[in-house]
């Protein structure tokens, strides 16, 4: 008997809590064995492509979006019911706000295809942005919803509950128990920092393509800090095209000689166990207890 195939769709390859969990997923999923996984994405572009060694990389198809509206969104909506259709996918779980618009209209032109959609936050979207993905959930099967939270956000704007299951974010416990074993001066000079006399880190994990995570408020938290102990140094983990902004505010509040932008490709695990202190600094976060 034949596999059910499911088309997991991802936004990118961007160093990212979502993107790196849809990864993972899809990566469990195909070492299951029960399903034949396939991925596509929006834009091909990042790290984490390197995690994916099952598929090879130019056979996961692109459908680049510019908006949701213009005729670029509705020939690219056509293309990938069309893959959809050819390769006979069973069924389609998208992650993030964008592949839920894109695939869930995308793959409601195959009439065979079981639509998931996932919802992962609450307050990071527009009031505008809100009612088209809304739409979107009209046309999923079931949605993912990460807490209780999420899904009383959901219920709260007229998605019927029994359209709603609730999953909670995984972590690797493993990873953090290894990492008590890592020596903390070799592995801050593998970063590039030397430590002088027992430094105090103050960690942030995020990346760094969007306001909603919230850096500018860090910087100025760690300003204030650094006035009042002088042991207090500051890491940022993560990428993206903000990063030259946030160094050069860094500099301009006087502590870019006590900030470390460590980037993404880190053992993160360790990274926190040698901080005093983690950060959450994110508008609308939707997991800060595991985080």
């Amino acid at each position: 008997m034949a596999k059910p195939r499911v088309l997991q769709l991802i936004g990118s390859f961007e160093t990212g809590g979502t993107e790196l969990q849809s990864i993972k997923l899809a990566r469990a999923l195909s070492t299951d064995g029960t399903y034949e996984i396939s991925i596509a994405c929006l834009d091909k572009s990042g790290p984490l492509k390197q995690l994916i060694d099952w598929i090879p990389i130019d056979e996961i198809p692109e459908f680049r979006l510019t908006s949701f509206y213009d005729l670029n969104f509705i020939n690219r909506t056509i293309e990938i019911g069309r893959y959809i259709r050819e390769r006979k996918i069973d069924l389609v779980h998208t992650h993030d706000f964008y592949t839920n618009i894109f695939g869930m209209f995308g793959a409601a032109l195959s009439a065979q295809c079981v639509r998931i959609a996932s919802k992962r936050s609450t307050l990071s979207k527009s009031a505008s942005q809100l009612i088209v993905e809304r739409q979107s959930f009209r046309l999923a099967k079931k949605i993912v919803a990460n807490s209780e939270a999420v899904r009383t956000f959901l219920i709260d704007r007229n998605v019927p509950p029994e359209k709603i299951v609730t999953i909670y974010n995984g972590l690797d416990l493993a990873r953090f128990t290894n990492a008590a074993t890592i020596d903390r001066e070799s592995f801050f000079r593998s970063l590039g920092i030397e430590i002088g006399a027992n430094p105090k880190f103050v960690t942030i994990v995020a990346n760094m393509r969007s306001d909603v995570k919230n850096h500018q408020m860090f910087l100025r938290a760690a300003k204030r800090i650094r006035e009042r102990i002088d042991s207090a140094e500051f890491l940022l983990a993560g990428e993206g095209e903000l990063r030259e902004n946030l160094i050069d505010r860094a500099n301009e509040l006087g502590i870019g000689d006590y900030c470390h932008f460590v980037g993404s490709a880190i053992d993160i695990p360790s990274l926190l166990s040698m901080s005093e202190i983690g950060v959450l600094s994110h508008h609308g976060q939707k997991d800060f207890l595991m985080r």
